[in-house]
């Protein structure tokens, strides 16, 4: 069945149970079976942080540094958090920071 565009807009109770009936047959992702497929902390605490941020940069396009600069302090805190944690030394990584004038 081909979906069509509606002449008038749904209701927000309409779009959220639409997505109800296309979600029926997915995957838990609180079953701990998951890896790497559903990305569930499983603390309570950490799931409202993430919410937090889904809501923070939800309409943003972090793909356009250029636009979104926090994209790129982001990307570079992960950099160097896993540089750092997985001891692979200066000089990995850097070199589009430098170019972009990051550090």
């Amino acid at each position: 069945m081909s979906e069509k565009l509606p002449k008038k807009g749904l209701s927000k109770e309409e779009i959220l149970q639409k997505l109800k009936e296309y979600s029926v047959d997915d995957a838990d992702p609180y079953s701990g079976k998951l890896f790497t497929i559903a990305f569930e902390p499983g603390i309570e605490e950490l799931r409202d942080v993430a919410f937090e941020v889904m809501k923070m940069f939800a309409f943003k396009n972090m793909l356009d540094f250029t636009e979104f600069p926090s994209a790129i302090r982001m990307e570079k805190d992960v950099i160097d958090i896993a540089n750092e944690r997985y001891v692979v030394g200066d000089g990995v990584c850097v070199h589009l920071h430098e170019e972009l004038g990051e550090l």
